[in-house]
């Protein structure tokens, strides 16, 4: 590969990953790399730029893993725990059409999966994201209410608050958005949903709150005066908090305006996800991902790539 790479780096909080669900579709890759103790990881910004990320438990400070499915994962705890991580877990559920989220588990089953997972590793470390709220005809309003309703009842004592977002028309989900015109899922436009946006906030932190349950925003202006304080999903307090280790007090300026996060290194790619989730920021063509996941399960040649530091081009 024609490029460099950087010596390598001490993380300090590792996330895996905003951009791809690592621990659903490759967590055999990345439990290799935690076993092998580094990982290169390419800038999505400039594919020459590799660096390799030390990722010894003592060099980690935190292991920050977001998914969809805690069902890999769970079998995992143990060696994670043995090992001496430091590690919690930002698990989105939803439970959409799915026309939304076409290659997800179904959501009865990630429900149930969440809740095991908080059985298991507790509340302090199991963190919910309800993240985006996406309205439409078929999920307005109302559909939210009573779904985040449920939702909370499933999961009060076993996650540590929620966090909520609302939908971004990022330009990555702009094609797959186009082609729900027409249909009940069509997306409402972005002055009607910007308007329902505070009283549904205030809603769904009232329901939240009901039982037992903290909401916090994600990179969300103005949902304060609605209730909803502004929050971090990579919580350097909370980190602090929960192991006594020193955390950076500032945030991370390479995530989006109002994102409160510490600062962390990605192990992700961007598309390749195949979950295919119609709105999601990461995921520009559908087809490459699931291109790219064939050939990570096909002879692991991706993962292979990747753990070369040659990235998922290709």
């Amino acid at each position: 590969m024609n490029g460099s790479r950087s010596p390598e780096v001490s993380p300090g909080i590792v996330s895996a990953s905003r951009r791809t669900d690592l621990p659903a579709f490759y967590a055999p890759w990345l439990f290799r790399r935690l076993e092998a103790g580094f990982a290169f990881t390419v800038n999505p910004f400039n594919p020459h730029q590799v660096s390799r990320i030390d990722l010894s438990p003592e060099a980690v400070t935190c292991l920050v893993l977001w998914t969809r499915n805690p069902g890999p994962l769970l079998a995992r705890l143990p060696w994670l725990e043995a090992r001496g991580y430091r590690f919690l877990i930002q698990a989105t559920h939803l439970g959409y059409p799915r026309e939304l989220e076409p290659r997800l588990l179904p959501p009865h089953r990630a429900l149930g999966l969440l809740r095991t997972l908080g059985d298991r590793l507790g509340s302090d470390r199991t963190l919910w994201r309800y993240d985006p709220v996406f309205l439409s005809h078929a999920t307005d309003p109302s559909w939210h209410r009573r779904r985040f309703s449920a939702l909370c009842a499933a999961l009060a004592g076993r996650v540590g608050g929620v966090t909520l977002s609302f939908l971004d028309r990022y330009p990555r989900a702009e094609r797959r958005l186009r082609a729900l015109r027409g249909t009940s899922l069509e997306p409402w436009d972005p002055e009607r949903a910007k308007e329902a946006r505070g009283p549904l906030a205030r809603d769904l932190g009232e329901i939240a709150a009901g039982f037992g349950l903290e909401a916090r925003s994600c990179a969300e202006a103005g949902l304060e005066p609605w209730g909803i304080p502004s929050g971090a999903c990579i919580d350097g307090e909370r980190i602090a908090r929960l192991w006594g280790v020193p955390v950076s007090r500032g945030r991370d300026r390479n995530q989006r305006h109002g994102c409160r996060c510490a600062p962390s290194r990605d192990l992700g790619a961007y598309d390749t996800c195949p979950g295919g989730c119609a709105y999601c920021y990461a995921l520009s063509s559908p087809e490459r991902a699931l291109g790219r996941f064939a050939r990570g399960e096909a002879g692991k040649e991706g993962e292979e790539r990747f753990a070369q530091g040659k990235g998922w081009e290709g």
